[in-house]
Parts: structure tokens; sequence; C-alpha cells
């Protein structure tokens, strides 16, 4: 490790973990939803390899989110009404906008162009690409069932910040979280993000038309048991100690509600995001 120490740059050891507790809670859910945790970690070293001359380390993503007010966008039925509230209340416009995968298709829409965008590689190619030569920093996870699409992909990235999920590696850091939409919380979270307000993140009801991506009934009870972890990981950081250094807050009209977020509303007390 000593020798590694003389070649890899400081902060790119692979030893950033976030919650320390993340790696027992992944075993449980590999266990749950019958994920190979070796594959995962095979794909976090295929990602490791081909971002070593454009990955940034978590130090670039901090700078980008401390001390200010995140909005993560999700892809539930209600994200682009949501979208549009926020924007009426002057919001958007001073935020960093993280979107999860194809979400950032609702923000594209909007007119606007999200900050960070954080995926698995499962959404439309072409939005991918689009917001990362606009210049978004793109959070992409490895895991074992999208090495075709890290291989693909990444090398037509501009900027990615490399993410797995089993055990960090040099130039791979772990973050809490297991969709898109919770793993962007969490990275809000970790990145120092003074508020952080939740937009289309429908963990309950009706699947949203940007996270549709297949259809049956076997992908959609997946997609539901997923969406039940993502729920169970917010409403767990939301009541650890870093949950609570945060402002949470959440404006999500459809399948929203999430233990630990306030609910934001127009004309309500809230709207004094990330002033104590």
């Amino acid at each position: 490790m000593k020798s590694m120490k003389r070649v890899i740059p400081p902060g790119h050891l692979g030893t950033h973990v976030k919650p320390r507790w993340w790696l027992s809670a992944y075993v449980r859910i590999a266990r749950a939803l019958g994920l190979n945790p070796i594959a995962d970690l095979v794909a976090a070293m295929i990602l490791a390899i081909l971002s070593m001359f454009k990955g940034v380390r978590h130090e670039g993503l901090e700078g980008m989110l401390r001390g200010r007010v995140v909005v993560v966008v999700g892809a539930g039925p209600s994200v682009e009404d949501d979208l549009k509230v926020l924007d009426d209340m002057g919001i958007l416009e001073s935020s960093v906008m993280m979107a999860a995968d194809d979400a950032a298709l609702a923000v594209l829409r909007l007119g606007l162009m999200p900050h960070v965008v954080v995926t698995d590689l499962d959404g439309d190619p072409n939005v991918l690409l689009t917001t990362s030569r606009a210049g978004a920093l793109l959070v992409v996870l490895a895991h074992g069932d999208n090495v075709a699409s890290v291989i693909r992909l990444v090398p037509r990235v501009r900027t990615l910040l490399p993410t797995g999920q089993v055990l960090p590696l040099p130039g791979v850091d772990v973050y809490g979280g297991f969709t898109d939409g919770d793993r962007a919380v969490y990275l809000a979270v970790y990145g120092g993000a003074r508020t952080i307000i939740l937009a289309g993140m429908g963990l309950k009801g009706p699947i949203g038309a940007y996270s549709r991506k297949k259809k049956g009934t076997d992908w959609e009870r997946r997609k539901r048991a997923k969406l039940v972890i993502a729920r169970v990981l917010l409403e767990s950081l939301a009541s650890s100690d870093d949950g609570r250094e945060v402002i949470l807050l959440d404006v999500t009209d459809r399948g929203g509600g999430i233990a630990g977020f306030e609910r934001l509303r127009p004309g309500s007390k809230s709207l004094s995001v990330g002033n104590r």
C-alpha cells in the first residue's frame, strides 16, 4: 500500500466509502435481489481502467455541491410538474441540479441543463451524451449488469465520477444509495450540500414514463422492489447524523412523501431553503 501512495494521488486511493455502514446494507440488498457481488466488483474494475484519464475525484463533486442548494430530480410521474413549481419559485436558477439518469430529459425539455447526472447507463445514451458534451458531470455506477454499457459509453463521456457499490478501488469511490435517484441524494449529502430538494421522487404509486424502460410483470415487480429499497435508504439517511446536518425538502406531487423530508409548498416557511 505504501508503494501505491507514491503513484496514486491523495484522495484517489478508493478509500472513500460513505456512509460507513453501506457495505452491510449492500450485502442485504444483494441477498434480497440475487445480485452477484463479484460481478459488481469486476465491473467497477473495468470502469476504473476506462476512466483512468477522465475521472474526477470526490473533491471535484464536493467543489460543485458544498454549501449549495441541490435539486435532485427523479424520474417519477410528476417530475415535469415538480420542476415547473420550482422554476416558478425561482429556485432552479440558483441551485445545482442533479438528475437521475433519464430524468435529465425532463430537465432538458424545460430548456435547462442538469449540472450532474447520476446514472448506471441504462438510460437513453443520446440524453447522457448530450448532457456530457454540454459540460455536465456524469456520476457513473458500474455493476454486474451494465458492463457492456460501461465499455460502450464511458470512452465517449467527457468527464465522470466513477463509482461502484461493493468495495472502493483506486479511482472508484463507493457511496450509499441503490437506485439512481436515492444515490443522487447520498452523493449530495456527502458532497456537502446545504439543502436538498427532491423533485419527481415518486417511490410509490405509478411508475413514471421516464423510468419505465421495459414492460412486463417481472420487470415491474423488480422495479417496485428497488423503489422500496430506495425509500428505506432515504429514510435511513434522513435519520442519520449526516442527514440531520442537511435541510431535506420534497416538492414531489405524486408518489412522494419520505420520512425525514419536509414537504415544500409555495409560500411555506421552507422557502428559506438553506438559511439556518
